[in-house]
């Protein structure tokens, strides 16, 4: 469990917004690149001022570091329109935060590619979109997200409209995660089957 953030009924909204996110967690040496160690140290609160609800590992394995009805520091300064217009801050409120491990942005220099932090990135070949490169996500990756989704919309019901699931990127200028290599299509399909 993450020691970032409110216990003893510390949600002081309902849920009302699934946000996913990227770790920006560099390669591990396991088969499928999972950086267990590095994201256990994370959701201990080693590292980084940020918890989540949820991670979804590289090679499909789904962590939950935080009960569904505690607030976790995922959003931090952002703020959501809602489906019927009105605008909010707090989103860590009134949200759950889904993270999967994925390095993020990638580029090619010094005769290979690297992340944004320098390190040498040898994953699977990485997503292109308008010139820029991002580590792809894995299948198994993405069908254990889909099979987590299913769960949280059981407990939450709310959460099975696909407009109730964004991106950081939708809820803060600054940042750029999950990013394009993210298939939004299918997670919408999902929560519409």
């Amino acid at each position: 469990m993450t020691p970032h953030r409110y216990r003893a009924g510390g949600r002081v909204l309902p849920v009302e917004l699934a946000v996913v996110h990227w770790t920006a967690s560099p390669l591990g040496h396991d088969a499928e690149g999972a950086n267990r160690d590095r994201i256990a140290r994370w959701l201990l609160g080693h590292g980084r001022d940020s918890s989540t609800h949820f991670v979804v590992l590289r090679d499909g394995t789904i962590l939950q570091s935080a009960p569904l009805e505690d607030r976790t520091w995922h959003a931090g300064g952002s703020a959501w329109v809602a489906l019927d217009g009105a605008a909010y801050g707090n989103v860590n409120n009134r949200s759950i935060g889904v993270d999967l491990e994925n390095v993020g942005p990638l580029s090619h220099t010094r005769g290979c590619w690297r992340d944004d932090y320098g390190g040498r990135y040898e994953g699977p070949p990485p997503y292109e979109d308008r010139g820029e490169h991002y580590e792809p996500y894995r299948e198994i990756q993405i069908v254990a997200l889909l099979g987590l989704v299913s769960q949280i919309v059981a407990v939450l019901p709310i959460l099975a409209h696909p407009g109730r699931w964004v991106g950081h990127e939708e809820i803060r200028r600054t940042k750029i995660d999950p990013g394009p290599a993210f298939p939004w299509a299918r997670l919408r399909a999902a929560l519409l089957s």
